[in-house]
């Protein structure tokens, strides 16, 4: 790209940034613009790939989230000490997928700590039984690992709703306040149901190896 066209862009973004919807019409229907995007987008994914990620859906992600921040601030953007609509853009994006990248990494933290918090946890006494439930866990999709990392330090499901609604994973507003909260706690017990699930296969499985080695071989 030459330097004319990336400036042709950046004043684009400036005059839609001073509310000229002609120059913003212009901006996001320029081909080059939006290649650039997802240009950007996808070369953070691969420098920075989300921990237990999927590149290619975790790009198509971080574009769509990008693309929709640029819209919803782009009176925010500025050309101070030479700044053009590209680095706006490159800081936009990896703002965006850092802050994704510390949710995931805080839940695997969480799991590496809390294997299981369950009663009557069995993964310290049975080998298998944290590596099981492992497994389950890197099969949720990050909204769910969220959901459950958060859950662990909430008295109740209202105040877990708040939370997941202040982590932008979550919409309570209006009529539908009590409705959306009543089904984020059907959506946690699964969660819950599941891993139990997990544990105990594995788990039962183990016991039931331990009790046989005990009794010594049948008669």
């Amino acid at each position: 790209m030459s330097n004319i066209e990336e400036k042709a862009l950046t004043d684009l973004a400036l005059r839609a940034a001073g509310g000229d919807e002609a120059a913003f019409d212009a901006l996001w229907g320029n081909e080059l613009w939006v290649s650039k995007v997802r240009a950007i987008c996808k070369y953070i994914c691969r420098q920075y790939p989300l921990p237990g990620g999927n590149l290619p859906e975790d790009s198509e992600e971080l574009i769509q989230n990008t693309c929709e921040r640029l819209i919803k601030k782009r009176a925010l953007f500025s050309a101070k000490n030479g700044a053009t609509v590209f680095t706006w853009c490159f800081h936009v994006a990896r703002n965006i997928h850092y802050k994704e990248f510390r949710k995931r990494k805080s839940g695997e933290e969480h799991l590496k700590r809390h294997p299981c918090r369950l009663k009557g946890d069995l993964s310290d006494e049975i080998p298998g039984v944290a590596l099981r439930i492992k497994e389950q866990w890197d099969r949720f999709n990050p909204r769910q690992r969220r959901l459950y990392v958060l859950s662990w330090d909430c008295d109740n499901v209202g105040e877990l709703a708040e939370k997941f609604h202040e982590d932008g994973w979550l919409s309570l507003s209006g009529e539908e306040r009590d409705k959306a909260i009543a089904k984020l706690g059907r959506e946690l017990k699964a969660l819950q149901k599941t891993l139990v699930e997990a544990a105990e296969e594995k788990g039962l499985a183990a016991l039931g190896r331990k009790k046989r080695d005990a009794d010594g071989p049948e008669e």
